[in-house]
């Protein structure tokens, strides 16, 4: 675990002494980086931004400790480290060509957050340090992954279809955070369709999630059955809960007493109640309703 690996460093634990040396107070790591996040946020707000008594605790040393250890978590979950995580995206990336295909000349707007946005910009080839980042990383405070600047609050990325005199096809220009950027996988200055279709066919195994997930070939007609025998263990779940918590109310409170007003409110549990037929030993309706809230 790379991100738990860095946070053990003497690097980062200097960051824990000067915190505690700020406050005055004996500081866990968990408190640093709790000051941390706060001071992220507030440092959004156009009130709050440039003075925030929570960044005041944090000289420029320990803040870029704390951003490329927090840059690490969202590393290893949504970019390059395991490739499934991007290879995702291909589907993203399918239904952009399509609307590059296209001949609509109107904007198409999609919505999402980092956790969407991480894994298409590594599926492109963007912001790749040419190593995977890890916990001894040299050059960690120059890397091009830094999260806080590549996926920033309203961030965005734009595929604008531009045709040049002398071009063959439209080229695609890739803008990320208003900024153009050069795909490196593309075969020019500005992507073609040809050069997105490669990507996914090279780098996503040809949207096949089937290879993506590494199904062996003789499960893949059985992926059909597989969701039905899920569905149906869920509608069970959720048939015999319904079922329990109806014939347990009834009990509680018979329809009788309905017609008298009695209030059932203030009567024990049932657990309690009917503790001599088992029903306080009995787990699996508390396993039931774990599983479903889960």
């Amino acid at each position: 675990d790379e991100p738990n690996l860095f946070d053990e460093l003497p690097l980062y634990q200097s960051v824990v002494q000067s915190v505690s040396s700020a406050l005055k107070y004996d500081a866990t790591l968990n408190d640093s980086k709790a000051l941390y996040y706060l001071c992220a946020a507030e440092n959004m707000s156009p009130t709050q931004a440039g003075h925030s008594q929570f960044c005041s605790v944090f000289d420029e040393e320990s803040l870029d400790v704390l951003d490329y250890s927090k840059d690490l978590e969202k590393y290893y979950k949504y970019s390059y480290p395991y490739p499934t995580t991007y290879k995702m995206s291909c589907l993203l990336l399918s239904d952009i060509i399509k609307e590059m295909e296209g001949n609509k000349n109107t904007p198409v707007l999609k919505f999402a957050h980092e956790e969407t946005v991480m894994p298409l910009l590594s599926l492109l080839g963007l912001f790749d340090d040419g190593e995977i980042m890890t916990h001894k990383m040299v050059d960690w405070k120059n890397r091009k992954m830094k999260v806080s600047r590549v996926t920033p609050f309203a961030g965005n990325v734009a595929f604008v279809r531009q045709s040049c005199p002398g071009d063959d096809e439209p080229r695609i220009q890739v803008i990320v955070n208003e900024k153009e950027v050069k795909v490196p996988l593309c075969s020019r200055a500005g992507c073609t369709v040809a050069d997105l279709k490669e990507i996914i066919s090279t780098r996503a195994d040809g949207c096949n999630y089937n290879l993506i997930c590494n199904i062996s070939p003789d499960k893949w007609d059985d992926k059909h059955s597989t969701q039905q025998i899920i569905i149906a263990v869920l509608l069970t779940l959720s048939l015999c809960q319904a079922t329990y918590i109806f014939f347990h109310c009834i009990k509680r409170c018979p329809l009788n007493s309905r017609e008298d007003q009695t209030d059932c409110s203030d009567q024990q549990p049932l657990i309690e109640e009917e503790s001599d037929q088992g029903y306080a030993d009995e787990p699996d309706s508390h396993l039931v309703t774990t599983v479903l809230d889960d």
